[in-house]
C-alpha cells in the first residue's frame, strides 16, 4: 500500500487527471496522468462494475494492481516523476486470466512509456479544456 502522501483521494483530483491529463492504454487498464501538484506522485486504482460485480473481488484486484504498482515504482523507477496517476481497470476480460506477473510486466511497460513522455521538456504545461 502506498503512503498516505502518494495516494490520489479525491473525485476532483482523479477528475481532473482523466480529463486533463495523457493517457496510456493497454490490454487489461488505461493510465490517465497529469503533473502533480505535490513534490511526488500520487496514485489511485479505480475498479467498475462491469469488471466484477462482486465487491470482494473487485477489492481484490484494487490491492493487487495496487501492489503491482507499488512493486514497480520502488524496484524500477527510483526517481519517478511527481505524477497524479490513474489507474483504470478496463473490463471483465480482466478477471478470468488475471496473472500477477502478467499485470506486473504490462504496467511495468506502461511506467516505462510514462517516464519517457514525463521526462520531455513541454510535459509540465495543461492542456486547455475541452468544451
Amino acid at each position: 500500500m502506498f503512503p498516505q502522501n502518494h495516494r490520489l483521494r479525491h473525485d476532483r483530483d482523479i477528475n481532473f487527471v482523466r480529463r486533463r491529463g495523457q493517457r496510456i492504454p493497454s490490454r487489461n487498464f488505461v493510465i490517465w496522468f497529469g503533473p502533480s501538484p505535490s513534490p511526488v506522485f500520487r496514485a489511485t486504482v479505480i475498479a467498475g462494475k462491469k469488471v466484477e460485480k462482486s465487491a470482494v473481488r473487485r477489492n481484490r484486484v484494487k490491492r493487487l494492481l495496487r501492489e503491482a504498482l507499488r512493486r514497480n515504482i520502488l524496484e524500477n523507477f527510483p526517481n519517478f516523476p511527481a505524477v497524479d496517476l490513474v489507474l483504470w481497470v478496463r473490463h471483465e476480460r480482466t478477471l478470468p486470466d488475471f496473472d500477477f506477473h502478467k499485470i506486473f510486466a504490462e504496467i511495468q511497460t506502461a511506467l516505462q512509456k510514462l517516464s519517457a513522455i514525463a521526462a520531455q521538456p513541454g510535459f509540465g504545461q495543461i492542456k486547455p479544456q475541452k468544451f
